[in-house]
């Protein structure tokens, strides 16, 4: 070959160099529809291989993105030159295992160290079951994090596939901790109960979502607040804890009386036989004579943690310091915990006190169970009454037994098991009594007896008026005198 025609071999050579080396390629972009579910569980799709960034020299973040369109321009960016490509057309990108979406989204680097996602933003969390959107997102690789603006939602389905939703002005989403902060004003709302504070953070490794600032909860009937809240995503259990404090409306039956007949019974009631004709039994019926009506109550639970169960058996517990306060009663405890239709059956434990300024009466025990449905409540563990005075409202007589229960339609307290009742001047004993409250009167049977003045008297049935410290002794009298001879002898 000439010298001439090397001349023209290398001439030609440079030129498609030149061609090739100056000419700028886009990567090869993944369809949309490549990405799916299964994909997310395993290696995500790369159309590179990641290095570890300088920031971040531990930690190699798998990264890929795409769409059906892609302009690719030079922009200077904070006084460097840096491509910049636009997708559109279901455009996406895969942080490890974490799709964002949206229907334009401007790259910044072929690594996508940063991205504007505008319309129909969605992060889609296929593992932990989470699924945020809204009009505009900030993407943030080496930072981990995704900004979220104009009406952001985030949406949890749980296991049981029951959905919590979860809004707020700004939320940021931290990809690499599974962490959402919500701010500027947070709603809940898992169709229980709506919550709404300041501001949240949802740990998703924890399924939980913190607090603070005394935060509302609005349910049926109820409202509840504290300093903290924790809200469990997965059981929908809320605690509130510190100066926890709930309001409830119920509807409840008050006894309105037709006619004066039972207070002319009770006002010219003899003492004599028929008298025990009252029972303590629990299957005996209630007097038909007066006829129900329904008025609203409000009662206010305080207590140092308040939790409230929704799914399932539903219940609400007070703990700590717990006490119960309406216009009628005020109930304290270590622990109360309502359950059952609209949480009306109730049980408590530890230094129970159950005060009924109605009725002028105060319960004590360390178990208490309420069974709303009977209207029948059940007192154990060192239970007693105390009988107030109605002006003066100071104790004027104790009860004391094993067991007392109380059944509120038929206005009666039954005791049963080592009874004793003490008042002014006298301590009766006997082995069951049953308290009439529209009558004011205590009736104590099985062997009775009376200790009064040094003198022990026995009868079949002992009447007392707690309020009055009156006593009287029916069927048959007998004195036990080996007290007082015992007396005498010494």
């Amino acid at each position: 070959m000439n010298p001439f025609s090397l001349r023209v071999v290398f001439s030609f050579f440079l030129f498609l160099c030149n061609n090739i080396s100056g000419t700028v390629r886009p990567p090869l972009l993944n369809s949309p529809s490549e990405i799916n579910e299964k994909n997310l569980k395993k290696e995500p799709l790369a159309f590179m291989e990641e290095k570890a960034s300088k920031k971040n020299p531990k930690k190699s973040i798998a990264t890929s993105w795409g769409g059906n369109e892609l302009i690719q321009e030079e922009r200077e960016i904070l006084g460097a030159k840096s491509t910049v490509y636009t997708l559109g057309g279901g455009a996406w990108i895969l942080h490890d295992k974490i799709k964002l979406s949206a229907a334009s989204i401007e790259i910044i680097g072929e690594d996508a160290i940063q991205g504007n996602l505008k319309s129909g933003v969605r992060v889609d969390d296929v593992e932990n079951r989470i699924v945020l959107r809204s009009g505009k997102g900030v993407y943030d690789k080496f930072k981990e994090t995704i900004i979220l603006r104009e009406r952001p939602i985030l949406t949890h389905r749980n296991k049981e596939n029951q959905i919590t939703k979860i809004t707020a002005p700004n939320i940021i989403r931290y990809l690499g901790e599974l962490k959402t902060v919500f701010e500027k004003g947070v709603i809940i709302d898992n169709k229980e109960f709506l919550v709404i504070g300041d501001s949240a953070v949802y740990l998703e490794k924890e399924d939980r979502i913190n607090m603070e600032n005394y935060p509302y909860i609005f349910g049926k009937n109820r409202f509840l607040t504290g300093d903290i809240l924790y809200y469990n995503s997965e059981s929908k259990d809320v605690v509130l804890e510190n100066n926890a404090v709930m309001y409830y409306n119920s509807l409840e039956k008050k006894r309105k009386k037709v006619s004066d007949k039972n207070e002319e019974v009770k006002k010219t009631a003899g003492v004599n036989e028929n008298d025990t004709a009252i029972s303590g039994q629990k299957d005996s019926k209630p007097d038909s004579g007066p006829e129900e009506e329904k008025i609203k109550k409000t009662s206010v639970f305080l207590g140092d943690k308040i939790l409230y169960h929704s799914t399932g058996e539903k219940y609400i517990g007070v703990y700590g310091n717990a006490n119960l306060k309406r216009d009628d009663a005020e109930f304290t405890a270590a622990y109360i915990k309502g359950f059952g239709k609209d949480f009306q059956n109730v049980e408590a434990k530890e230094s129970v006190v159950m005060k009924d300024f109605e009725n002028n009466v105060i319960l004590y025990g360390n178990l208490l169970e309420y069974d709303k449905e009977q209207n029948y409540t059940h007192l154990t563990e060192d239970p007693k009454v105390e009988f107030l005075n109605e002006k003066s409202k100071e104790v004027s007589s104790t009860l004391k037994a094993v067991e007392i229960e109380r059944f509120m339609d038929k206005k009666e307290i039954v005791a049963r098991g080592n009874v004793s009742i003490e008042t002014e001047d006298s301590v009766a004993r006997g082995e069951f009594a049953t308290y009439v409250e529209e009558e004011e009167r205590i009736y104590l049977e099985g062997n009775p007896t009376l200790d009064k003045d040094g003198k022990i008297l026995k009868c079949g049935k002992i009447i007392i008026y707690p309020r009055e410290n009156k006593v009287i002794l029916t069927d048959g009298l007998n004195i036990d005198s080996s007290r007082e001879k015992r007396k005498n002898a010494e």
